[in-house]
């Protein structure tokens, strides 16, 4: 149990959510179900809320890494403005002109962005000793916003850091509950002539005995429910084995996972296929969802995404 789920967190949550949601479905058959599902379900929350938090901060991350980068492209017409506002009291190439911007603007494209940064503080210190109030003003005013856009972003990066760990201490609490969840089994369904069919009913066997459970998923879909099954932008070239269970399911790609997909591709209930991604819709969706429509039949169902 333990490999597999340290292969990666994709795998581990694919594994802990396929377990919970049997226990889930079959809490009701014995008090000792029941309290596996008790005892870990605080644990299979607190994963979910880091995985949603750590997906849902992508977009942020993106957005604060363009726009420190974005203030820094900005620099040829600021520095425009800024000459306006030197010009409109010291003439072009006058004595004070050139005192504030030397030679050239070099200083102000090459080097790190530290080093860009304080050349921006030294254009606003010369603005300020050759009486440019307005274009010193202009100038900090311009540093400052680029200086708050890059410490947004250190600490976003940081914040995600504390959640990757949050994210492996957990993983490492819910690997010994389902090894005791599993000893657990094997006592109750010990007396069984199959008692390993019966045990292996609660984990997803295609995650765990796969050597190489990268592009693997295996999942319950409850009945009339929705599940996602995993976050993926195909490649030119790749397939889909899909091995369905007991209900028909809609297979399709979606923006986000809050909500049912009932179109895409329908895999048929007991089928064995391998088909082109296309089928499931507008592969920009990375957003990989399976629906199950059937009101009275939950479906394990097998995706393999194949190189």
């Amino acid at each position: 149990m333990i490999r597999p789920m340290e292969e990666s967190v994709a795998n581990a949550n694919n594994i802990v959510i396929y377990h919970y949601d049997v226990l889930t479905i079959r809490q009701g058959e014995d008090a000792g179900i029941l309290a596996m599902h008790t005892d870990l379900k605080p644990h299979v929350l607190t994963l979910e809320s880091l995985l949603g938090k750590q997906e849902s901060d992508k977009p942020a991350q993106t957005a604060q890494t363009d726009n420190a980068e974005s203030a820094f492209a900005q620099m040829a017409s600021k520095l425009d403005e800024f000459e306006v506002l030197t010009t409109a009291i010291h003439p072009l190439h006058s004595l004070p002109y050139n005192i504030i911007w030397g030679n050239n603007r070099n200083r102000f494209y090459n080097g790190t962005y530290l080093q860009r940064l304080s050349s921006l503080v030294g254009l606003a210190a010369s603005m300020t000793a050759q009486a440019v109030p307005l274009g010193a003003a202009a100038v900090t005013a311009y540093h400052d916003d680029i200086k708050a856009r890059q410490l947004a972003q250190k600490k976003m990066i940081v914040a995600t850091g504390d959640d990757s760990l949050k994210i492996k201490e957990t993983i490492q609490i819910l690997i010994k509950k389902l090894n005791k969840n599993l000893g657990w089994l094997k006592f109750y369904f010990g007396d069984e002539d199959d008692c390993q069919a019966s045990i292996n009913e609660f984990f997803p066997l295609n995650l765990i005995t796969n050597k190489s459970s990268k592009g693997h998923y295996q999942l319950l879909v409850p009945k009339g429910d929705f599940r996602k099954i995993c976050i993926h932008t195909f490649k030119t070239g790749e397939k889909i084995d899909i091995k369905v269970g007991a209900s028909d399911v809609w297979i399709s790609t979606a923006n986000d996972a809050s909500s049912p997909i009932p179109s895409g591709y329908k895999a048929i209930a007991g089928s064995t296929v391998t088909i082109d991604p296309s089928l499931l819709g507008d592969l920009t969706k990375k957003y990989i969802m399976a629906t199950n429509v059937n009101l009275t039949t939950t479906c394990d169902l097998i995706f393999n995404i194949v190189k």
